[in-house]
């Protein structure tokens, strides 16, 4: 186990003082620069924002739900003096929703956000940034809403306030390297998980030099929840070194150390728990261009040790895992066709409950023919073999496999309009085991074919896809698979089109003695598209339409139906929406509509 460190935890009030301070340190900065920007012209404000309103209705069955939501934004940014010495921005959006339920009552709930972002010398080589992001929500009910509802749009009892600040510096050499330090408060107070408080530190260092780079991080974070006593203090290290000191050389390196402490206060459950993780990887890659062979290696660490008190016995529980494992491998492509590989695999692992090693060589062989043209058609084969073994302290394993498969395609051009592609395919797969593993031999056959056709200012495509698998040896089964697809694109003048899609699908499977299985799906689209509706610019309508069956007898059948209607005119944008969803006999409708006023 790794020497404990305890976190420095600051309370809420501490938060506040926090950022309190912040703010009198900016106020300071502000007063110190009074007489330069008396002198001075002030700085112009770029401000932006938006203000809309969103209605909704969403109806199923019996069960009506409407909501009325009204939101702001307002933006603004500049400069302290010069933009180069600081600059300035700030964000402010408020919410409010009006939600009623056709039972009966209605929930009001506001929300309402503030965000301060502040950067010192930004283009220097020691920026500084602040950020303060504050939010408060509330959710006030004047009669309790159906507690079966199911449109519910607003969840009554999600109150919630939270606050964040955020402390950035860094520093840039002339040579390159990069340090940051953060410093980094939140809080969240809820009224179901009450308060949250969180808080971190940490250091960044980025070193790059011509021929490696080093990219190192360690954070401290502490973690309360103040109503039922959990705390959590974690320490986090990593650090990743890149070395490459030629084309066809890469060295990475890999380091990551957790150690988190839990404690608990409550009445039930009062312990710790202490936990420590290490992984250390480094692996190596050779690949020269000019060489037709490339090698990769690496080693992996990795050590997880655990300690607590049992909260019923109230004695002490310790474990620890521990497991290194190489590997080494690499390609040789002997000629054009032909490429052979090699690959081996240690795994040490010491644990409570005892130790054990395992062992995994491999080697194979492919080859992939060149493309053959025979009057007119396609023709290509492949064919791979590998042997492999695996011991281990409970057994040893050896498996023969490999792959023999070939395919015949075709392409057609009939006309100036259409054309036709197709093919074939054949593969043979077996796999031998020793020992009690099952033995397969798998024959697969797959058939395509496509037609495409551009015409009349459209195009169609009608495509069919046919596979066959079986499986024979010592676990027999087999799957059966059709899938057919029709689609057209349609533009019916300059501002309109239509599109059409219906695809239809099938599988079948037989597992043997588990049984067989079949599922059909059938899916229909239709989209409609206008770009300038009774004339108007900029007023679009779409209408979507789409339908699916059940894919079996448990499945539910579902037809949507969505028309909309979008109209922009300089910064005003406004969009209405009826949306009919029908799953297995019960509709829903949804009514949306929005009016946005940027500026």
């Amino acid at each position: 186990m790794l020497s404990r460190t305890r976190l420095t935890k600051y309370s809420s009030s501490q938060l506040r003082q926090w950022v309190s301070r912040s703010v009198f340190s900016v106020a300071a900065i502000l007063l110190a620069a009074a007489p330069v920007l008396s002198a001075a012209d002030l700085p112009p404000i770029d401000w932006s924002g938006n203000v809309g309103y969103t209605y909704r209705s969403l109806t199923t069955g019996d069960d009506k739900t409407i909501s009325n939501q009204y939101l702001g934004t307002l933006a603004g940014n500049t400069y302290i003096w010069r933009p180069w010495f600081a600059q300035v921005g700030a964000r402010l959006t408020s919410t409010l929703d009006n939600t009623e339920y056709g039972g009966g009552g209605d929930t009001e709930s506001k929300i309402a956000t503030g965000e301060l972002n502040l950067n010192l010398l930004p283009q220097s080589a020691t920026p500084f940034t602040m950020m303060y992001l504050a939010t408060d929500s509330r959710v006030d009910t004047t009669a309790a809403a159906p507690s079966n509802s199911l449109n519910s749009l607003v969840k009554i009892g999600q109150d919630f306030k939270t606050q964040r600040l955020g402390l950035t510096q860094a520093y840039i050499t002339q040579t390159g390297h990069r340090y940051r330090a953060k410093l980094d408060f939140s809080e969240w107070d809820s009224s179901i998980s009450g308060v949250v408080e969180d808080q971190s530190m940490g250091f960044e260092a980025d070193l790059r030099r011509p021929q490696q780079r080093l990219i190192a991080e360690l954070t401290t974070q502490s973690t309360e929840r103040v109503r039922t006593g959990e705390e959590r203090d974690s320490l986090i290290i990593e650090a990743d070194h890149f070395y490459f000191p030629r084309k066809s050389l890469r060295v990475d390196t890999l380091t990551n150390i957790v150690q988190t402490d839990d404690s608990f206060k409550v009445a039930s459950t009062n312990g710790s728990r202490e936990t420590d993780q290490i992984q250390i990887s480094s692996f190596a890659f050779w690949r020269p261009q000019d060489r037709p062979l490339t090698i990769t290696g690496g080693v992996r660490l990795f050590n997880l040790a655990a300690s607590g008190l049992n909260v019923y016995t109230g004695t002490p529980k310790t474990t620890e895992t521990t497991s290194l494992s190489g590997t080494l491998g690499g390609f040789y492509q002997l000629t054009k066709g032909w490429r052979l590989d090699a690959r081996g695999d240690v795994a040490l692992l010491d644990s409570d409950g005892g130790s054990s090693t395992v062992t995994n060589l491999r080697t194979g062989a492919l080859y992939q023919s060149d493309v053959h043209d025979l009057s007119g058609y396609t023709y290509q084969w492949f064919a791979n073999a590998f042997a492999a073994t695996q011991s281990s302290d409970i057994e040893n394993r050896q498996t023969f496999g490999g792959t023999l498969s070939h395919d015949l395609g075709r392409f057609w051009v009939p006309s100036d309009f259409s054309t036709i592609r197709g093919s074939v395919g054949q593969s043979f797969s077996p796999n031998i085991q020793s020992g009690n593993s099952a033995t397969e031999y798998r024959l697969d056959h797959t058939m395509t074919t496509s037609w495409n056709h551009l015409r009349w200012g459209g195009s169609s495509l009608m495509q069919a896809i046919l596979q066959d698998s079986r499986n024979f040896g010592d676990q027999d089964d087999e799957q059966q698979f059709l899938n057919l697809q029709l689609s057209r694109t349609q533009p019916l003048s300059r501002l309109m089109s239509l599109m059409g899609n219906l695809t239809w699908q099938t599988v079948n499977q037989d597992f043997g003695s588990l049984g067989t299985s079949e599922t059909e799906t059938l899916v229909a689209r239709l989209t409609f598209q206008h770009s300038r509706v009774a004339g108007i610019p900029r007023l679009r309508y779409l209408s979507d339409l789409s339908h699916s069956e059940a894919a079996n007898d448990i499945g539910l059948d579902r037809f949507e139906w969505e028309n909309r209607l979008d109209y922009n005119i300089g910064l005003v944008s406004t969009r209405l929406s009826w949306r009919m969803f029908d799953q297995g006999g019960e509709q829903t409708d949804l009514i949306y509509f929005q009016v946005t006023r940027s500026f």
